[in-house]
């Protein structure tokens, strides 16, 4: 199985370079919660430049205090699912 998700993933680079399309991305990105404070946000959101398809995301849980980072990270995983 390892082999076919290569290829696989091999097939979804060349789906938007061969083409002459640019790779889709998120755009418009932002928090759900008050601007002041970031803390109290409830999801992550942004929207696919291709689509226009919003998607959003729950706030990760984190041992740290600053969820930023792993929030984006499962963030750019739903945008990479959705650009398939």
């Amino acid at each position: 199985m390892r082999n076919g998700r290569a290829k696989r993933a091999g097939r979804r680079q060349d789906r938007w370079e061969g083409v002459g399309m640019k790779k889709p991305e998120l755009t418009r990105l932002g928090w759900l919660g008050p601007r002041e404070a970031i803390d109290r946000a409830s999801h992550h959101f942004g929207k696919c430049s291709e689509c226009d398809e919003i998607i959003c995301v729950e706030k990760a849980v984190a041992t740290s205090r600053n969820t930023e980072p792993e929030t984006k990270k499962i963030l750019s995983n739903r945008m990479r699912k959705n650009s398939i």
